[in-house]
């Protein structure tokens, strides 16, 4: 039984050994190297994180810019686009207005043509006055017929053109 205690005991004199020192020195160099390398390592990641997150930024301010005068351009096409349909709308009022100003100048001009004169023709006994009514319902028939042309038309060519700009770019 003294033999298997004596196996296990170390011999203080390996220690004196020149390869075991050697080889601890190997380790301690490694262990330092690549610490070394795992620290600078990591120092080199976080500078080429921030340099591309500093890129980023930069590409996410000048897309933002970007959009922001693309809106704004948009925003100032859309307000012409309004303006100039605003405008088709009075230029179609008023002719509205002056349509009916007409066409109430010449039932006026028929009607005393008539009264002036009951012997005109078309005007005698209240003859033709069937007539100037009929002429004067499908006029204005027609003047609505033709407001709602124009106003459809408006609308056309406003929508027309607001796409037009809305494409161009």
């Amino acid at each position: 039984m003294g033999r298997v205690a004596e196996v296990h005991q170390m011999n203080p004199l390996i220690l004196l050994n020149w390869r075991i020192w050697a080889l601890a020195g190997i380790f301690v160099v490694v262990a330092a190297t690549h610490w070394k390398a795992y620290s600078m390592g990591g120092a080199e990641a976080r500078t080429e994180l921030a340099e591309r997150n500093a890129e980023l930024m930069a590409e996410a301010a000048t897309q933002s810019e970007q959009n922001r005068k693309t809106e704004q351009a948009m925003a100032a096409k859309l307000r012409k686009a309004q303006d100039d349909y605003a405008k088709l709308q009075k230029t179609n009022a008023d002719s509205a207005r002056d349509l009916g100003r007409v066409r109430g100048d010449f039932q006026t001009a028929l009607n005393s043509r008539c009264t002036n004169n009951p012997t005109a023709p078309g005007c005698v006994d209240g003859a033709g006055k069937l007539e100037r009514e009929l002429l004067g319902s499908c006029a204005q028939a027609l003047g609505e017929l033709a407001a709602e042309a124009d106003g459809a038309t408006a609308k056309v060519v406003g929508l027309q053109a607001y796409i037009k700009s809305i494409t161009k770019d």
